[in-house]
């Protein structure tokens, strides 16, 4: 007798699972898709709660109207289950890349894992439940318009790195007992449509991943007992809405579109931390343009900015790129720079009103090469700096006999203006104040010109 693939693979994951163990290999002998009918199993009678259970070779099977207790159960070679009844799995339950769960009705009861490399589609307005039960997703796992899961005895659900979770459609994540979690590491999305919709989460959110809300969409995070954190390598984006009365915590990042200009609207809480990037895109000064953030609500402002900028503003070119019902507080950075894309860089001014939040044009921050000078040469010493420093100026006969009067703006690395002192002669000692340690650019500067430069390290 020849063995297939699929007898093959099976082999092997009776070998290691445990001796004690009654295996079950899923055969379709008996003419349907019943899991039920003990013809279609490899031993001609029904898993139990002593089986480790292999379904493959592209079979169907549906496991509804009884509930059942098994000990492991694999999908592998684009297998498919159908769900509609109550499931305990004592060990794993593990879908391999190619193979597929259809969630139509009932749940997972018990401790056990669920690992899923491949596919889970959750349909039908039927009653679904998670008791108690760690669910890791490194696939695909889409809901389409269920109703709810519900989350009973604190299961924790983590989408990895290689995880999408998908809302396509209405669906909601409830908290019923317990104090479940769900961890995201991946990709978090509520799909985009020409028609509004929304869904909701009670339970805590970690996000480590990005988070995405299409156009039209709006997602909320209802728990007032479940944190939603996006934490420092975490992003949400999108251009919908997110709804937020959980406490929110966010040293992550906030982008709307994420690449794409559009308005990404909050309701709610919307209080930043100082860690917090808001990330915006700006190709223009009329509406539609640039990014804007806008909240329905009272929000307290901190972090900085992330701006990309692909056109070549104007001295004086504004854009509100957050709007709210009134601005609580505001501590963001007094001017910030673009800092993302390869273009020239401006220096914005940030300016905080009532109920807006504008950035607006003051000066093209220019390259090293452009402050080339013939005529005049300057420099630190010493250099690295530690306390007090001396600029000396070594000028040309002619420039050092002109009555311009000459100036130095220091800049750190981000483009911000940290220091200006007037009337400089040929050797001027300056104390290092509140500077903290990194590099600087030294700019000489006479009636608004800029004439040399240098660089100078803070230890």
């Amino acid at each position: 007798m020849t063995l297939n693939n699929y007898t093959l693979r099976a082999f092997f994951l009776i070998l290691i699972s445990s001796v004690q163990a009654q295996t079950h290999i899923w055969t379709g002998n008996g003419g349907n898709q019943n899991w039920f009918n003990a013809a279609n199993w490899s031993s001609n009678t029904v898993p139990d709660s002593s089986s480790d259970v292999v379904i493959g070779e592209n079979f169907l099977v549906v496991m509804a109207d009884h509930s059942t207790v098994v000990n492991k159960l694999d999908l592998i070679d684009q297998a498919v289950l159908t769900l509609a009844t109550d499931v305990t799995i004592n060990d794993v339950f593990r879908i391999e890349s190619s193979g597929m769960l259809l969630w139509n009705e009932g749940g997972f009861i018990g401790g056990n894992l669920i690992e899923n490399n491949g596919s889970m589609l959750l349909t039908t307005t039927e009653e679904k439940h998670l008791t108690n039960t760690h669910l890791v997703n490194k696939g695909t796992i889409t809901i389409i318009n269920i109703g709810f899961l519900r989350l009973i005895d604190s299961p924790t659900i983590d989408n990895t790195s290689t995880g999408f979770f998908h809302f396509n459609g209405g669906g909601n994540l409830t908290h019923q007992t317990g104090n479940p979690v769900f961890n995201n590491a991946g990709f978090f999305t509520k799909v985009g449509s020409t028609s509004s919709g929304g869904s909701y989460i009670v339970l805590e959110m970690n996000n480590e991943g990005v988070i995405d809300i299409g156009e039209n969409q709006t997602f909320l995070f209802l728990s007032a007992l479940g944190e939603f954190n996006n934490l420092e390598n975490g992003k949400i984006s999108g251009f919908g809405v997110y709804d937020i009365t959980s406490p929110f915590f966010t040293p992550g990042t906030i982008s709307p579109g994420d690449g794409s200009i559009g308005t990404l609207d909050f309701v709610n809480n919307f209080s930043l931390s100082p860690q917090t990037k808001l990330r915006l895109d700006i190709a223009g000064t009329n509406p539609g343009d640039y990014d804007v953030i806008s909240v329905t609500g009272f929000p307290d402002l901190d972090g900085d900015f992330l701006i990309n900028l692909t056109y070549s503003p104007q001295i004086g070119d504004e854009f509100t790129v957050i709007t709210a019902n009134e601005i609580n507080s505001c501590n963001l950075p007094a001017q910030v720079t673009n800092t993302l894309g390869g273009g020239p860089q401006y220096l914005f001014d940030v300016i905080c009103n009532n109920t807006t939040v504008v950035l607006r044009v003051v000066e093209e921050v220019l390259a090293v090469s452009e402050f080339a000078s013939k005529e005049i040469d300057f420099y630190v010493q010493p250099n690295p700096v530690t306390d007090e420093f001396r600029v000396i100026l070594n000028a040309s006969e002619g420039f050092a006999n002109s009555s311009e009067s000459m100036s130095l703006r220091i800049y750190n690395m981000l483009g911000q203006e940290v220091n200006r002192i007037s009337n400089v002669s040929e050797e001027s000692n300056i104390k290092r104040d509140n500077l903290s340690g990194g590099l600087y650019l030294i700019q000489l500067t006479s009636k608004d010109r800029v004439i040399a430069t240098t660089k100078m390290v803070v230890q």
